[in-house]
Order: structure tokens, then C-alpha cells, then sequence
């Protein structure tokens, strides 16, 4: 209708209040697509970003909404049952933090495309727009979290409109988002043996049922550290961890969330060491030892990192869907996989018969996130459910670039659009094996994890190596220095790494 307007102007917010007015009858999804800032009638924004802000303690400013004339109208939306998926596609500014209130408040979801070219990103976004339309669906739901006497939920995180002090309003509901709940005990001492929680889903199917589903739990109150510790699972405290320092970035800064993570990670593992030099927890439960690993990739992020290399809008994108992540999808998110992927040898690469999950293959041996691990000679790929990595050694065997790219050198890779050498069905070189393996990590992920290819030495190996969590970078300590610092006196804020 528009191909020919010279009119560069953007009316987002008409173009909300036009298709509440289509869908509010019958409610449903709105999805917005927009490749510039908003910049005509209702919800008109401005290009706040400052880059000498960036690395500042100042920077969060950029990170918090500029109006509230998004989350009135997710709000509004909210109230006719439609859930708002906001897609953006920009090279300049595009302000992802005022715009994510449209899918924050109506149980939406943003998707962030920096830089977006159909040629190199077109696949992409064709697959999670895919799979945004095709997926199970569930429609005009409410949340309600219930707890025995003594216990009672303090703080919800998630996508959606609260209603009540313990009601969540989601217009649609979809397998892709998570929502964490953090209880509170209003008890100085539980004098009851078990706390018991259910959790109340209410929502109609797309074929039109009304349902509803219930989970109840009933967990044991200890004064133990050993059965507590015994039963700790560190994602899932590594996801409340996360969100709760989200809430920190948006009001004191990037800074202070960082130390918070700091200050708890260091409380929690000292505890915990005590406990085991007094006897009062098995020397066998290991679990916490991961927490600092977790902990690094967390403030390594790009959504809590330090520095000035992080754009605004990229590290709000960072923090949307920061979240909805569930714990498996968090794992992954700051505990990237590093595979080599170099020889892929027996069964690795493969398909594997399994009933859990359709497609699986055999991954190689995950190592360690350590530059220690890199060899010239080898090939890497990094996953951290966004995004894959491929590093590319300068001494790996012309074999091995025949067989996965076609070509005879480095040189004609084409690093901008990589493209793997088409395989046979049934095919076990090397080239099968590694589509199989990445075939089967984007399966698993609901994001579509567009594969970078860099070149050791290249500038654009620090996309690589920000994924390596373990080593120092910038102004954070290696997870060595970290857990020296953990085994020293405490936390403190000004402490020297």
C-alpha cells in the first residue's frame, strides 16, 4: 500500500489503538512490527541514547521506559484479552525498553533484531515468527499462587498484569515463558512438619474448552543446612538471583546490581562452606560449588556486563527476555555450551533413538569456558540459546574445510553468510555431523540460534570469547580470582578483584 510514500514517519501508537478497536471484541494476539523509533501521535518517543552514558553510573536511565504510555495501553489490551509481540528491526536507536512495556504488561514477548538484512537474519526471524504463530496456544488465562498459613508470595516475575497481591492476568499463554514466584515466610519459626503451595492455571484452549490446571506441592520445613543444602537447585536460584538483580539494574544501576549478585553468591557459598567444616552437611553435596560458574556467566552477560560495548537497546533486549526464561533456558543463557566439534568421532553428531526428544543426536563432551582449552588446530562451536559461535582455528586441516564448507581456505569462507556444504541424507562426514548437532540445539531451544563463524585472531572472535566465562574480561574476575575472593573475608563493595 506504502511502497511508494516518501512519509518516513512511524505511528505505532495509532496502529495500536486501531487494532484494539479490530481485535477487542474478540481478543486474541497483536503482533507490532516496527523498524524505526515511534515518532508520529500517541506514544511519539525521542532518540535518548547517549554513549557517554554507556559504562556510566548513569547508563540505567537509558534502561528504564521514557513514558508510560506503553504499559497504559498493554494495560488497556489486557482488560479486551490480547497478549502484544513486539518485533523490531533497526540499525539506530529504536528504544527496546519503552517499547517492551507493549509485551511486558499483556503477556507478550519481544524479539529484537539489531542490525536486521534479510540476507543474513531473514532465516532467523522466519522461524521464531514461525514458531510464535504455530505453537500451542492458550487464551484468556489467570494465574492464582496459594500457600498454607505462614508462607505467603512476596513477588512475582514474569510477563503479564497483575491483578491482585496474588493474581496474574495473561491474555495468552505459551510454553516459551516461565514465571517465577518468591515466597515469603511471615513466621519466625514454621512449626508445621510441611509448607504446601498450589499453583491455579485458568485458561481456554484454541478449540475453544475451558480449562483448568493444577499443581500441588508440599515441601518439608527443616532447620537442617544439611537437608536444606541437599535440596538446593542452583539454576533455579540462579533464575530468582537474576531477576531480582534485573529489578536492581532498572532502579540503582548496573553497578550495584552486580554487587548484589556478588554479595549473595559469596553469602550462600560461605554459609555453605561453614556448614561443612562443622559436620552439618554431607561433604558429598557438591551442588553449590557450581553456583560461582553461574554467577560469573551472570554478571558476563551482556545484559548485567560492564563496559561501553554493550548498545542500549541490546542489553534491554538482554534484560526482556531475561524475564520469561525458565531455569533450563537460563542455564544455557549464562552457562554457554562449548563444543569441539573438530573430529567428531564413533556416535558423536549422530541420531540417537530416544522418546524424550525427537531428533537427538549424540553432542560431543562439553568442555571447559576457558581460552585454555582452544587449540589452533581446532574447531569450536559456543551455544548460549541465541546465538551459535563457530571459532575456527587458522592451523585446522584443509580436510576439514573441504568437508564442511567446500572450500580449500580460510579465505573463502564467506564469514557474513556462512553457508555448510549440503549433505546426503544418511551422510557421517563431518559436515552431516555438525548440521545434525546444530539441527538438534536449535530444536531444543525456542529461540533460532543464528550461526556467526569467526576466524582466530579476527576482531570478531570477542563474540566468541565473551562466552567464555571463566576467563577474566574487562573488569571481571576470572572464576578462579572468584572463588579466591569467595574463600577470603567477604563481600565488599569496593574490593579490588
Amino acid at each position: 500500500m506504502h511502497s511508494k510514500t516518501r512519509d518516513v514517519e512511524s505511528a505505532s501508537g495509532a496502529a495500536l489503538e486501531a487494532a484494539m478497536k479490530l481485535c477487542g471484541r474478540i481478543g486474541g494476539r497483536v503482533m507490532l512490527f516496527a523498524s524505526s523509533l515511534p515518532s508520529l501521535g500517541q506514544g511519539r518517543l525521542s532518540n535518548r541514547e547517549n554513549v557517554r552514558l554507556l559504562g556510566s553510573d548513569r547508563e540505567h536511565t537509558m534502561l528504564t521506559p521514557a513514558t508510560d504510555y506503553f504499559q497504559k495501553v498493554a494495560a488497556k489490551v489486557t482488560r479486551y484479552q490480547i497478549a502484544v509481540d513486539v518485533y523490531l528491526f533497526a540499525d539506530q536507536y529504536i528504544d527496546v525498553a519503552t517499547l517492551n512495556d507493549l509485551s511486558k504488561y499483556s503477556g507478550g514477548q519481544l524479539n529484537y533484531y539489531a542490525g536486521y538484512e534479510s540476507k543474513t537474519q531473514g532465516v532467523k526471524f522466519q522461524k521464531e515468527l514461525t514458531r510464535a504463530l504455530t505453537r500451542t496456544q492458550g487464551w484468556e488465562a489467570v494465574v492464582r499462587v496459594r500457600c498454607s498459613h505462614g508462607v505467603v508470595p512476596s513477588r512475582f516475575y514474569g510477563n503479564f498484569f497483575l491483578r491482585g497481591p496474588d493474581l496474574l492476568a495473561l491474555p495468552a499463554l505459551d510454553c516459551d515463558k516461565a514465571f517465577t514466584a518468591v515466597l515469603r515466610n511471615d513466621d519466625s519459626v514454621l512449626s508445621v512438619p510441611y509448607v504446601t503451595i498450589q499453583s491455579a492455571l485458568l485458561y481456554t484452549s484454541s478449540e475453544g474448552e475451558r480449562r483448568i490446571r493444577v499443581i500441588n506441592q508440599a515441601l518439608p520445613v527443616t532447620q537442617s543446612l544439611s537437608d536444606m543444602f541437599a535440596a538446593t537447585n542452583v539454576n533455579a536460584m540462579t533464575n530468582v538471583i537474576a531477576k531480582q538483580a534485573h529489578e536492581v539494574v532498572l532502579t540503582q544501576g548496573l553497578a550495584k546490581a552486580r554487587e548484589s549478585v556478588r554479595q549473595k553468591c559469596v553469602a550462600i557459598i560461605r554459609t555453605y562452606r561453614s556448614a561443612l567444616m562443622h559436620g552439618r552437611t554431607a561433604a558429598t553435596d557438591a551442588a553449590l560449588n557450581t553456583l560461582p560458574l553461574m554467577m560469573m556467566g551472570l554478571m558476563k552477560n551482556a545484559a548485567f556486563r560492564d563496559g561501553t560495548d554493550v548498545r542500549v537497546d541490546v542489553r534491554a533486549s538482554a534484560l526482556a527476555h531475561l524475564a520469561t526464561m525458565g531455569i533450563v533456558e537460563m542455564e544455557t543463557f549464562f552457562r554457554p555450551r562449548l563444543l569441539p566439534v573438530t573430529d567428531c568421532k564413533d556416535e558423536v553428531g549422530l541420531p540417537v533413538e530416544t522418546q524424550r526428544v525427537k531428533g537427538s543426536v549424540v553432542l560431543p563432551q562439553e568442555i571447559g569456558l576457558s581460552s585454555d582449552q582452544l587449540r589452533s588446530d581446532g574447531v569450536y562451536l559456543a551455544d548460549n540459546g541465541f546465538a551459535f559461535v563457530l571459532r575456527i582455528g587458522r592451523r585446522v586441516s584443509q580436510e576439514w574445510l573441504r568437508d564442511v564448507f567446500g572450500v580449500e581456505s580460510l579465505d573463502q569462507i564467506d564469514l557474513q553468510n556462512p553457508t555448510l556444504r549440503a549433505c546426503a541424507e544418511g551422510e557421517t562426514s563431518q559436515a552431516a555431523r555438525l548440521q545434525n548437532i546444530l539441527a538438534y540445539l536449535r530444536q531444543v531451544s525456542p529461540h533460532y540460534q543464528q550461526l556467526q563463524v569467526v576466524l582466530e585472531g579476527s576482531p570478531d572472535e570477542m563474540a566468541f570469547f565473551y562466552m567464555l566465562i571463566e576467563d577474566r574480561q574487562s573488569s571481571a574476575p576470572s572464576l578462579a580470582e572468584f572463588n579466591a575472593y569467595i574463600a577470603r573475608a567477604g563481600p565488599s563493595p569496593n574490593h579490588d578483584y
